[in-house]
Formats: structure tokens, C-alpha cells, sequence
């Protein structure tokens, strides 16, 4: 609703400017070109125009890079719910034990000093 009094308001006031200036007139000059009698509210608004349309990559590219990070911090919290859920489901179930394992007395697996056999 408030938007839609603020648009009105908005539109009120460009008209009320566009009928001010309706008579003000200027020469634009382009490089080799001049245009003539041009209403100064066209000129402003054309100006605005540009503007906004300059300025419309570099808004869009922000945009594109914040939702990127956004998706990735939504992908890093699924990522972590997923491992508390699985490591929660294992302490319900209970830590299984690794049987130990029993060591024949007769193997050696210990790394033995190289010798010099000469």
C-alpha cells in the first residue's frame, strides 16, 4: 500500500517538473553534431537513463557474487548438518570396539638397522 502512494507521489512530482520546465528549451552538442531545442526535463531524464544503465552491470555482478557466496554458505551448513547428524546416529548406536589384535611373539615387524656385510 505504502508503495503504491509513494509511486503516486513520485509521478506527481515529474509531471509537476515536465510542466515547469515545458518551455525551457536548450542546444545539446554532440562532437559533430547539435541538437536543438531540446526540453531541458528530456535532457535530465535521458541523463538518468544512462546512468542507471551504466551502473546496471556493475549492480547485476555484486548481486551474482553475493548469492554465489550465499549458495555456498547454504551448501557448508548442509555439508556440517549432514556429519552432526551421522556422528549424533553413532553415539546413539555406540561406539563399537576394534578388537585387539594379538601380536605373535615370534614376528618381528620392527624396522631393523641396515648392516655392513663387508
Amino acid at each position: 500500500m505504502w508503495k503504491l502512494i509513494v509511486a503516486i507521489i513520485v509521478l506527481i512530482l515529474i509531471i509537476l517538473f515536465i510542466s515547469f520546465n515545458i518551455e525551457n528549451v536548450s542546444d545539446i552538442s554532440f562532437i559533430f553534431y547539435t541538437a536543438e531545442n531540446i526540453p531541458v526535463y528530456l535532457t535530465i531524464f535521458f541523463s538518468l537513463l544512462v546512468g542507471a544503465l551504466a551502473m546496471l552491470p556493475v549492480a547485476l555482478g555484486y548481486r551474482g557474487k553475493k548469492k554465489k557466496e550465499k549458495s555456498i554458505a547454504i551448501m557448508e551448513q548442509e555439508i556440517n548438518s549432514s556429519f552432526d547428524k551421522q556422528f549424533a546416529q553413532d553415539g546413539k548406536k555406540g561406539k563399537k570396539r576394534k578388537k585387539k589384535s594379538k601380536k605373535d611373539p615370534d614376528i618381528d615387524i620392527a624396522p631393523t638397522q641396515p648392516t655392513d656385510a663387508t
